[in-house]
């Protein structure tokens, strides 16, 4: 008895085709800008860590409080890291969500507020390192040859 094959799914893939890269090797601009990411994440997070130690020192702010703070902390790490990965697989929309977020970060960091007054020297320093490395890692993956990673054949 021959077996039915109109009940049988498609044995064609359905996904869309990937676009060609214009550059089908990673430029080296492009890994090195990754590395730079991963050590402004990391001093990121040594930050967060020292941070959020020392505010559980304060009895002024609820646990609820503290609670949050930690879960948006945690939340922001977890976007750089995401981020970092996108924009070394070379998308595109990472790279350019990345730079807003460098110039909000370059714009907190040079309009003194608030907190301004209460960060040490040694947090403004590894802040004013971490931007630094962002922004070379945003001129390595925006002029050429890394930025050719990102575009694509249309």
């Amino acid at each position: 008895m021959q077996e039915d094959t109109r009940y049988a799914p498609p044995t064609a893939t359905l996904r869309d085709p990937e676009a060609e890269r214009l550059v089908t090797e990673r430029p080296a601009q492009v890994r090195w800008a990754s590395v730079l990411l991963w050590l402004s994440f990391t001093l990121g997070c040594a930050l967060s860590v020292y941070e959020l130690g020392t505010r559980g020192d304060t009895s002024e702010h609820a646990p609820a409080v503290d609670a949050v703070v930690a879960g948006i902390t945690f939340g922001a790490l977890a976007l750089s890291a995401w981020l970092n990965v996108m924009i070394y697989r070379g998308h595109n929309w990472a790279r350019i969500f990345y730079l807003v977020l460098t110039l909000v970060s370059l714009a907190l960091l040079l309009v003194p507020g608030e907190e301004g007054a209460v960060l040490t020297l040694t947090e403004k320093i590894a802040y004013a390192v971490s931007s630094l490395l962002d922004v070379s890692a945003m001129v390595l993956v925006f002029t050429r040859p890394g930025a050719l990673w990102f575009k694509r054949k249309r």
